[in-house]
């Protein structure tokens, strides 16, 4: 049994639950239906219309509900931690416990949860700690840090010197999302306007769709340094060059990542941004050269 409802059809087999309706039609009450043998083949059981929500959709459901009745601005989803945990709390409940030696299971849940129950859960967890409130949420994405996705590694401090960024960008999705920040945050320079020349560093492997990867990139780069990272899968920077000059006229190579990264930093303006992109490989050997603080040093000075 799982905590779906909605149509429910009996056989002379079992009981097949089907959920029919989205979250938006839901009319509230019972969500649940527990697998019940006594109900198989009952005639008066053939066709019930008990719910129209599946376990995870009803618990937000009610939750929501229950939130805007209060006046509360939080709002959960099927992916909220607490209607896991209250999803899984259920489930133990209607799966009951496992006897090995006879093979069968005992004290588990027949009958239906209700909107009550589940709130009463809901309050329960929050007595232990599970209910985080908006201004923590808030705090905790603020704070949040993903290496090598739009990673801004220096200035660090009050030195001037052109950004740099590291970002995995290894499919075209990730692509268009890098361009659009470009074209947001980082406009190029216009005639008697301000903005930032933009130097992209780029790296990939074999199996990447690099075609469509460099539409997106390389014509809006003022310069673009090819490398290569350091794996067997890697694309070679030969490979990438016919692409690379057909889309761009200020092409570059320098197989090796950290004195791809060196060479970006020493000709590179103060106004300047430089990103790396391509792939997540190439970030870490990009972190790597940074970390040693050698060649890639002497050109930041």
């Amino acid at each position: 049994m799982y905590p779906i409802i909605g149509d429910v059809f009996t056989t002379q087999a079992g009981i097949h639950q089907v959920g029919v309706a989205k979250q938006a039609d839901a009319p509230g009450g019972l969500i649940y239906l527990a697998y019940d043998p006594a109900l198989v083949g009952a005639e008066t059981a053939e066709r019930s219309l008990v719910g129209a929500l599946s376990g995870s959709e009803g618990i937000v459901s009610v939750l929501n509900r229950e939130a805007e009745a209060r006046g509360l601005e939080v709002r959960l989803s099927s992916a909220s931690r607490v209607v896991k945990k209250i999803y899984d709390r259920l489930q133990e409940e209607y799966d009951g416990q496992f006897d090995e030696s006879s093979n069968t299971y005992s004290g588990y849940r027949r009958d239906f949860y209700t909107s009550d129950e589940i709130v009463a859960i809901a309050r329960e967890l929050a007595r232990q700690g599970w209910n985080i409130p908006s201004q923590a949420i808030q705090a905790g994405i603020a704070q949040a840090r993903w290496p090598g996705r739009l990673q801004l590694v220096r200035p660090t401090g009050p030195t001037e010197g052109p950004l740099l960024f590291l970002d995995g960008a290894h499919n075209p999705a990730g692509a268009r999302r890098l361009a659009e920040f470009w074209d947001e945050h980082l406009a190029p320079p216009q005639a008697g306007q301000g903005g930032r020349r933009l130097h992209l560093i780029y790296g990939t492997l074999r199996d990447k769709a690099v075609d469509e990867i460099a539409e997106w990139l390389f014509p809006r780069a003022a310069s673009l340094i090819l490398t290569q990272p350091a794996t067997p899968r890697a694309a070679g920077v030969d490979t990438l060059a016919p692409l690379a000059h057909a889309l761009n006229p200020q092409v570059a190579v320098e197989p090796d990542p950290a004195q791809a990264l060196a060479r970006a930093l020493a000709h590179a303006a103060p106004e300047d941004a430089i990103f790396v992109a391509g792939s997540l490989f190439l970030v870490g050997d990009c972190l790597k050269a940074l970390a040693a603080d050698t060649t890639v040093s002497a050109a930041r000075k």
